[in-house]
């Protein structure tokens, strides 16, 4: 038997429970964020996603490309006969990454898969392990392919194919579409070119110049059930305070070694973005990745005032 779980945390309580037995795998990897194609092949994508990494948040593309290659590398070792125990949460983080491997494994004919819904966040004992593992739900053909048609419409370069598949679809995999619906919350608003959890932090930041930890912790717990990670919010923070024209900037405080811990603040056109009289798209530009849809300045797809996507091609 072989569990597979997010997080080196969760990865060593299952370790240490002598009550359940075989091989702890820790699955490492963000597809939440960051480039994905269709027509990518997978050697394609993955050098695609290590560059955007390494360029948006420093993790070195040799690091990461090494990673992925082995545990993939891993997964295609599984014996057919196996059975495979995915142990995820019901966050947005944990859900993409639960759809992938059901991606993945349907296409390597693994079929003895279950998943344990895993709390979130939560200090689990033994006994906690035990009685989760034991309600596990075994996946059948109707869950596997419906992981399927929600990574395809997940890396799909048109967006609305999340929304055309919200709108036709059972739900077989209870948290998946919760999870959808706030992936579309990270998509610009019509309104003033951030999304929602953009908008969300630089109301913080305009009421308390916060440091990064105290803003990244009052955004998670805005977002509960996003799975929002560190690197994740880092990477959106440093996407609207570089560049030519800011949004926000980071004051070192005395004494400290990096700009992390600073406080931050809004810059002039930060507040006009925010009061709506100005547009982020239009004023300093984007270049970013929601599954497979890329968002740049005229070719940015929206939120509108109902949330429905469409393509703006005039920013």
């Amino acid at each position: 038997m072989i569990h597979i779980v997010n997080g080196d945390v969760p990865g060593e309580r299952l370790r240490d429970c002598a009550p359940l037995k075989g091989e702890v795998f820790v699955w490492r990897e963000m597809y939440d964020f960051g480039p994905f194609s269709p027509q990518w092949e997978e050697g394609v994508s993955l050098e695609d996603r290590a560059a955007f990494f390494e360029d948006r948040i420093g993790i070195p593309a040799e690091q990461l490309e090494m990673v992925t290659r082995y545990q993939e590398q891993r997964l295609e070792r599984i014996p057919e006969s196996s059975r495979v125990v995915l142990w995820f949460e019901p966050d947005r983080y944990d859900q993409m990454m639960l759809i992938y491997l059901l991606k993945r494994m349907d296409r390597l004919g693994l079929e003895n898969v279950d998943w344990v819904d895993l709390p979130e966040g939560k200090s689990l004992s033994n006994e906690d392990l035990v009685r989760l593992y034991e309600d596990r739900l075994p996946l059948e053909k109707r869950h596997m392919e419906q992981a399927v048609s929600a990574w395809n419409a997940y890396i799909s370069t048109d967006p609305r194919d999340v929304e055309r598949w919200l709108e036709t679809e059972d739900n077989h995999l209870p948290y998946l579409f919760a999870s959808f619906r706030r992936h579309l919350d990270y998509f610009p608003s019509a309104e003033n070119g951030l999304n929602r959890v953009e908008e969300l932090a630089m109301n913080r930041i305009r009421e308390q110049a916060p440091t990064f930890g105290e803003l990244f912790r009052e955004v998670s717990r805005a977002r509960e059930g996003d799975g929002l990670s560190d690197v994740h919010f880092a990477a959106l923070l440093n996407e609207l305070g570089d560049g030519p024209f800011p949004l926000i900037r980071t004051e070192k405080g005395d004494g400290e070694a990096d700009g992390l811990e600073g406080r931050i603040f809004l810059t002039p056109l930060g507040e006009e973005v925010l009061s709506g009289s100005e547009d982020r798209v239009r004023a300093s530009g984007i270049d970013w990745w929601l599954g497979g849809a890329r968002l740049t300045r005229g070719h940015c797809w929206r939120r509108d005032d109902r949330g429905n996507l469409y393509l703006d091609t005039e920013s």
